[in-house]
């Protein structure tokens, strides 16, 4: 893990501290956006539990989305 992973996992570790001293008990969702072909794995072993592709809203196509459906999830 190396830069903004490991900041995540800060992150992650803050929130959940401060979630002990808080009156909810429920588990909460660490999301992360990320560029194509990069490795998720890291993120989520840094505390994130979905990672949605970022795809740029002015230069995505629809064969960039169906390559990601048809990918589907990376674990």
């Amino acid at each position: 893990m190396a830069g903004f992973a490991d900041q995540l996992a800060e992150a992650v570790a803050q929130l959940a501290g401060l979630r002990e001293s808080a009156v909810a008990t429920s588990d909460f969702d660490v999301i992360v956006s990320l560029g194509a072909g990069v490795d998720p794995v890291a993120y989520g072993d840094a505390g994130a539990t979905w990672w949605l592709p970022d795809l740029e809203p002015e230069a995505v196509t629809v064969d960039a989305v169906r390559g990601v459906l048809r990918d589907g999830p990376f674990r």
